[in-house]
């Protein structure tokens, strides 16, 4: 449902100035006049907070998909991190034998074990030379 706020404002201003004139009638009509306009008016109030509301939603929400993209391109990121790494790892049967600029590693096992990698590069992490 869309409100025209320009048309309850209108008839919030002919409520406002009522019906001329003197009599019975004319004074409940102007009582009923003023009625409305004094409901006619937290309306407009409650349409042009929610519409601030729903404004800051909508930037609220675009921030999010921005946020979310960046979370989506970093996780693929780590994923094919992972699968190299994997594919370093799994397609060894026995030794590892990793250099690369000053990373020299070399790892002799008797009987294959995914698990021994993956301990021997958590220790060498933990030993980093800090410059």
């Amino acid at each position: 449902m869309t409100i025209d706020k320009a048309k309850l404002t209108g008839l919030m201003r002919q409520c406002q100035r009522g019906v001329p004139g003197t009599g019975r009638a004319i004074e409940a009509a102007n009582n009923l006049l003023a009625l409305c306009y004094s409901s006619i008016e937290p309306l407009i109030a409650e349409i042009k907070s929610t519409e601030s509301r729903l404004h800051d939603v909508a930037v609220l929400c675009a921030q999010v998909e921005q946020d979310r993209d960046q979370l989506k391109a970093e996780s693929e990121a780590l994923r094919k991190d992972a699968e190299r790494y994997r594919w370093l790892r799994d397609s060894s049967q026995y030794d590892w034998d990793v250099s690369y600029g000053k990373l020299e590693l070399r790892i002799e096992t008797p009987h294959y074990d995914s698990g021994d990698l993956d301990a021997c590069i958590d220790a060498a992490m933990g030993k980093e030379v800090q410059p």
